[in-house]
């Protein structure tokens, strides 16, 4: 009994919940084979990222449901085409899950991609979203949103803003608020939210559109 469908399994952002769990549970009361070894869930996304940390919290939550390891694999890179094109070509067992982001919905006008993004994916369920927070080193001489515009107007063009890599949601937030804003900054892209956010902290870019739970920590500290 063929107990996938044909195109892959992708599971959409975040948190893991409890549909997604009893789907798997039914597939495996039907065949009592699902899952009988470890799991693979594709993060295409740099390790220490608001994606990664999701994605493994998500697998642990699976892992501890299903009784079978989730093990989580990190593959950035292209705007994280290159993570979901593994997902593609996997054997469409139910064995490889992939985490997406909302960049993807943009990812076809920006790469040539060697894969269908629509009909070569299942999505399985959407279960996160939240807000962006921008994040600036403490030695930018700035205290509010205000000051920041104010900075960046006085200075065109020396101000740089990290992104997570090319085309990605921290790509686009800042590229369109320095678009409303009038302001002309340079764009610095990165493998990922962890290392963009950590060359902001340090002073190495200027300004980083974060997720909320990835900037918190550093805010805290």
């Amino acid at each position: 009994m063929k107990r996938f469908n044909d195109r892959r399994t992708l599971v959409s952002a975040a948190l893991a919940g409890t549909a997604l769990a009893v789907s798997a549970s039914r597939a495996y009361a039907q065949a009592q084979a699902w899952p009988a070894r470890p799991i693979r869930l594709v993060v295409p996304f740099a390790t220490g990222g608001g994606s990664d940390f999701i994605g493994r919290f998500m697998a642990q939550r699976l892992g501890q449901s299903l009784g079978q390891p989730v093990v989580v694999e990190n593959r950035p890179g292209a705007g994280s085409t290159l993570g979901i094109e593994m997902v593609v070509k996997s054997p469409p067992d139910g064995y490889t899950f992939g985490l997406i982001a909302s960049s993807y919905t943009v990812t076809p006008s920006l790469y040539r991609l060697r894969f269908d993004p629509v009909t070569d994916i299942t999505p399985v369920l959407q279960f996160s979203q939240g807000p962006m927070v921008v994040v600036v080193p403490k030695s930018l001489p700035v205290k509010s949103f205000t000051d920041l515009i104010a900075l960046a107007r006085a200075r065109p063009g020396e101000l740089n803003y990290a992104s997570a890599g090319q085309g990605s949601i921290t790509h686009l937030a800042c590229a369109h608020f320095a678009e409303l804003a009038g302001l002309r900054m340079t764009h610095v892209p990165y493998k990922g939210t962890g290392p963009a956010l950590t060359d902001t902290m340090s002073g190495q870019t200027q300004l980083f559109f974060s997720s909320t739970a990835t900037a918190l920590p550093h805010v805290q500290s």
